[in-house]
């Protein structure tokens, strides 16, 4: 049968206006599908939100079950003469320190020379061995790098230990080479010899000028700054380093020296009670968050007529109830037994606070008995360790977050597979009326054709009647 290429043009009616009236009313059955899927992916970027917040909440907890914690010390001094970093084992005490050298490195420079180019002496070949403490190192010096710049550029490339460059002191002969100890104290002294390769080389300049001896101050190397041990006295103590960096001359403390002072001063060790109160802070400020989280994607907005979208997931209530049984838990511990009792819990609103002063003077007063509530005598079986447990259950692999999502996972699946369905069925349906429309138009079209060409042939029969 033949086709029309305009629906509608045969049989004279708006029969693609009416095609499409019919394909909207068809694909308004993909609407419910697709607000069910919206639905869905809302809750999935919901419970995304809440396990970022969980997350945030479990590290607060971890922190506070770490045994540790609560043996962390703070370092205090006014001095601006050293300053203390500590170890894991550094011990409470207060101690005085008096700075009265630090340590240098040792300077040595050549007697002055009139061009920092040219060659020193006849430029004879030869080896300079430079030795610092332990280690001797020996430079090749040649025609090529026999000048101040020659034997500078040798020296720095050899890794000896010392660092070489040129002075230029403003006297008629100004440029000198110094070679300075790239570490400091008494055992990283420079001892210095050159000696010619040709034992026919009569020239001695070089020799003479980079030989030196720190051991008796001989050579002709003049010391500009001699090599210093550092020298502290810690409680009436004297105390001896190769560097500015004493380490466990106070256990568990590196001293880090910058100046001497005249007067000893005070270094306190002390327990940290001020990283201790932080990591409850951050519990409280954690649990505070997700519990916003949870009211903001849980709320009922009745003037809107909008939910959240976990309202009324029952999932989010059973997390509720289980992270705040935790708060509540009671412990076996000596001193306390429930966070309250350190000024920490739940108010009115929910919301987890702390009652600053009575926290204050619980760690003040009995640290112990503080990390013996969070951390438990084994360091797991305290409050924080409970809560870190919690928190596994929620969010560990195939915990309540894992088994949620895959049910929503699953649900969006199967709702596409069903919206595919019924969106085939839609187009079979369009496809199928587009055809009797077709077909109409086509038999339409004949049928008016028909018409017409009996109406004509009416006509010219009645005109030959009437003549």
């Amino acid at each position: 049968m033949a086709s029309i290429s305009s629906l509608g043009v045969g049989a004279g009616l708006d029969l693609g206006s009416l095609l499409n009236q019919l394909q909207s009313a068809e694909r308004s059955r993909l609407a419910p599908i697709a607000t069910q899927q919206n639905s869905y992916n809302a809750k999935l970027t919901g419970y995304g939100k809440l396990s970022s917040a969980l997350e945030s909440f479990q590290t607060a907890a971890k922190a506070l079950g770490d045994p540790s914690l609560y043996q962390s010390k703070s370092a205090a001094s006014e001095s601006t003469a050293f300053s203390a970093a500590l170890g894991e084992n550094a011990q409470e005490g207060s101690y005085s320190v008096k700075v009265n050298r630090l340590a240098t490195a040792q300077s040595l420079a050549t007697t002055g020379q009139a061009s920092r180019t040219d060659t020193i002496g006849t430029g004879d070949a030869g080896k300079l061995t430079i030795t610092v403490g332990d280690k001797t190192t020996e430079v090749v010096l040649g025609s090529d790098n026999s000048s101040l710049e020659g034997i500078r550029d040798a020296i720095n490339g050899s890794d000896a230990g010392v660092t070489a460059s040129i002075i230029n002191d403003g006297s008629g002969t100004p440029h000198r080479l110094v070679l300075s100890s790239e570490t400091t104290g008494e055992s990283s002294q420079i001892t210095t010899s050159f000696a010619y390769d040709s034992l026919l080389a009569t020239d001695t300049t070089m020799a003479n000028m980079l030989n030196y001896d720190s051991a008796d101050k001989s050579g002709n190397l003049i010391e500009t700054v001699a090599a210093q041990n550092a020298e502290v006295v810690i409680n009436g103590l004297t105390v001896t380093s190769n560097t500015n960096t004493v380490e466990e001359a106070i256990q568990g403390v590196t001293l880090s020296l910058t100046e001497t002072n005249e007067t000893a001063e005070t270094l306190s060790v002390s327990q940290d009670k001020d990283t201790i109160k932080g990591a409850f802070e951050e519990l409280v400020s954690s649990y505070n968050a997700l519990q916003k989280v949870i009211d903001t994607q849980t709320k009922f907005d009745a003037e809107n007529g909008r939910n959240g979208a976990l309202f009324g997931e029952s999932s989010v209530r059973n997390m509720q109830v289980q992270i705040r049984g935790a708060f509540n838990t009671s412990t076996e511990g000596t001193g306390f037994n429930y966070m309250a009792q350190i000024g920490v819990s739940l108010n009115s609103d929910g919301e987890l606070e702390i009652d600053s002063d009575k926290l204050d003077k619980a760690i003040a007063s009995d640290s112990a008995g503080v990390a013996e509530l969070m951390a438990g005598a084994d360091g797991e079986s305290g409050v924080a360790g409970i809560m870190t447990s919690t928190m596994d259950r929620i969010l560990g692999d195939d915990g309540l977050i894992d088994s949620v999502k895959d049910n929503i996972n699953n649900r969006l699946d199967s709702l596409s597979k069903r919206y595919d369905q019924v969106s085939a069925s839609i187009d079979a349906t369009v496809s199928r009326y587009r055809k009797q429309f077709n077909d109409l138009d086509v038999m339409m079209s004949s049928i008016n054709s028909t018409s017409n060409y009996l109406s004509q042939q009416f006509s010219a029969m009645n005109a030959q009647s009437g003549q």
